[in-house]
Order: structure tokens, then C-alpha cells, then sequence
């Protein structure tokens, strides 16, 4: 069986795309998978055709990376086989240290920080790594564009999900769900919407799951918001929560929430939670952003503004139309992007191509 070699800083778990590639690939390739560890880091049980190394947790910030990047020089040295890096900054040095390997570049996304010259900065890096590597493949066609990699090395490597929940959706039932981190999602729209949209049903039975955290106090903010609107029995925060027990909450749900500022460094991001929403049958309310709205559709979903008052006019909207909701319908409007087609249609023909 051939050999692929993938490099990932993210310690091996946090980054869901690469534990997916190496369980739908491993039929294809044994795989060895690079990366730093952290204080818990834990690649559970694998194939055994997957080998997961990672460089020690130890020194400062700027020891730990020098010690990853020896470790991956050391196996792309030793490695026969295929070679995939997942971008991270100083990628550039193992092209430049093996300039006659061939090797992969992904970019799962681009620099999603406020300041504009730090994003200049970091996609500036990005799109000089871009030169370096034999092909490259990028989570989408926005973030394709805004590298302006218009020749034929580049491709693109979709996101994808797993179906999370199989329970049947009962859409009479106002059962919203947000799960995901809270920093700089503005959240606090979303639960201010559903207080303008209690005025004006006070009767309706409404409840909001939102799962995540975010920076220290901000889950109790929420709370303390809920409080103050009268709605902290309709809207609970449940704080983080591991994968295994998101099913639950899923499987109550008729509605998620994927509710992300409508800004240039978010637009082309496809978040993982509106794919996750959909192939669970939930019915999607999503901001406009360019990758949002590539995949919510009126059979889905409802795109919305980012403010609360969008926020509740999408509550009115599913009011209405809930009885004419197909669950068929939402789960197959991105049956393309479960995990193995992913795997299966784009990422081993890219790795075939090297």
C-alpha cells in the first residue's frame, strides 16, 4: 500500500478534517500524520495503518515550533511516499529544505482576525507558500479568488460532515440549536431576536440550546442577558461540550442556528456546523455569507442579515412554514459533502495527482 505523510501543527483531534481524511483514506494509504502535542493531546484509538507523531509539549512557544519543525524535516526525509502539509506559517521552510519533493499545501482558511493589515500580513505569507508548493488545495472557491491562484496546481478540498443525528425532526416544535465557539460570533443577536420574537408569541413553546464557550465570563454575560429579557427559560447555555455529547442535542433540535458576522474575513468560510445542521435534518438558519449561501437554500434553510431583528424576522418566517418543511429534503441538499464523498471525489485524486 503507498504511504502518505501529512504535516499538521494542530495537535491531532482539534483539527476535525484531518481525523476524517485519515479514516476515510487509511483503505488507500497508511498514513503517518506529524504534529505538536499540547498538554492533552490524544490521538485515541487509530487503524493500524495510521501512525500519529507529535513533537513535544515542552519549552516556550518558539522552542515547541522549532521542535516540530525538526520533527517534520526528520520525517519528510525519511518519508516514500506522498506528502500533504496543512498550512501553517513557516510551511515555507520544508519546501525550501526539500525543493525537489513534491508536495501538497492545504489552506483550510485564511486569517480571520479584525485588524486588516494583520490579515494583509498572513495571507500575504500564505499566498509565498503558495509559489513554493507543487499543488495546492483550498477549502473553497472564495478562498481560491482571494489567493488568486488561478493556475492549474490549485484545486479545492471541500469541507465536510457526519451525520450527527438520525432522529426524526418534528418542525412544529420551536427547538433552536447553536453550537460553536461564542468569541466574536455576536451571539447576543441571536438571544435578543428570540426575546423580540416572544413579544410578539408569547405563547409559543420556544426553546434555544446554545452549546460553546467563549472568553472567560462570556457564557454568563449570555446568562445574565437571558435574565434581563425574561427568557432564561426559553434559552439555555450549556457551555462546551465534547463531540460525543452533542448527539443529544441534535436529536431534539428542529432548527439550527449557523450565525456568523457578515464580514470580508468570514465570508468565504464555510462553517462546519451548517453542514452538520442540514445532514441532521435541522432546519438551518444562516447568515449571508458568501459560503452560507452556496449552501442553505428554501429547501434547507433561511438566509438572514446579522443583526437580532433578521434574526427574528427568520424565527417568523419558520413560524409560518413550518408545516410544509421536507426533512428528505434537507438532509439530501448536501449529501455531497459527507465525509466519504468528500474523501472519495476530491481528496484522493488530488494526492493521486502528486
Amino acid at each position: 500500500m503507498e504511504k502518505l505523510l501529512i504535516i499538521c501543527k494542530t495537535p491531532f483531534g482539534h483539527l476535525t478534517d484531518v481525523v476524517k481524511w485519515c479514516e476515510y483514506a487509511a483503505s488507500s494509504y497508511d498514513i503517518k500524520v506529524v504534529g505538536m502535542a499540547n498538554k492533552t493531546s490524544s490521538s485515541g484509538s487509530l487503524p493500524d495503518n495510521i501512525q500519529v507523531v507529535q513533537s513535544p509539549f515542552k519549552g516556550n512557544v518558539i522552542v515547541r515550533g522549532v521542535l516540530f519543525l525538526m520533527l517534520s524535516v526528520k520525517s519528510i526525509f525519511s518519508h516514500n511516499g506522498k506528502i500533504m502539509v496543512v498550512y501553517f506559517p513557516g510551511c515555507q521552510l520544508l519546501k525550501l529544505f526539500f525543493p525537489f519533493r513534491r508536495m501538497l499545501l492545504d489552506i483550510r482558511t485564511l486569517a480571520v482576525v479584525g485588524n486588516r493589515f494583520q490579515r494583509w500580513l498572513y495571507n500575504f505569507y500564505m499566498k509565498l507558500a503558495c509559489l513554493l508548493y507543487n499543488k495546492i488545495s483550498v477549502i473553497s472557491q472564495g478562498v481560491k479568488d482571494d489567493l488568486g491562484l488561478v493556475c492549474s496546481k490549485a484545486y479545492i478540498l471541500p469541507l465536510g460532515a457526519d451525520i450527527i443525528s438520525s432522529e426524526k425532526k418534528d418542525y412544529s416544535q420551536l427547538r433552536l440549536l447553536y453550537v460553536g465557539t461564542l468569541k466574536k460570533r455576536r451571539i447576543e443577536d441571536t438571544i435578543t431576536g428570540v426575546a423580540e420574537f416572544k413579544k410578539g408569541h408569547p405563547d409559543v413553546d420556544l426553546h434555544y440550546d446554545i452549546v460553546g464557550d467563549g472568553f472567560e465570563g462570556q457564557v454568563e454575560k449570555y446568562r445574565e442577558l437571558t435574565e434581563k429579557l425574561g427568557i432564561s427559560k426559553s434559552v439555555k447555555l450549556h457551555g462546551r461540550k465534547n463531540h460525543a455529547e452533542l448527539q443529544s442535542f441534535f436529536d431534539a433540535s428542529s432548527v439550527g442556528v449557523s450565525y456568523v458576522p457578515v464580514t470580508c474575513y468570514y465570508n468565504h468560510q464555510p462553517p462546519t456546523k451548517t453542514y452538520e445542521y442540514v445532514l441532521s435534518g435541522l432546519y438551518t438558519i444562516a447568515t449571508a455569507t458568501a459560503a452560507n449561501r452556496l449552501l442553505i437554500n428554501e429547501n434547507n434553510g433561511y438566509i438572514i442579515g446579522d443583526s437580532s431583528t433578521d434574526f427574528t424576522l427568520a424565527l417568523e418566517h419558520y413560524f409560518k412554514i413550518n408545516n410544509e418543511i421536507s426533512e428528505e429534503k434537507i438532509r439530501d441538499s448536501l449529501s455531497f459533502a459527507l465525509w466519504h464523498n468528500v474523501v472519495d471525489v476530491y481528496l484522493l485524486p488530488i494526492i493521486n495527482k502528486l
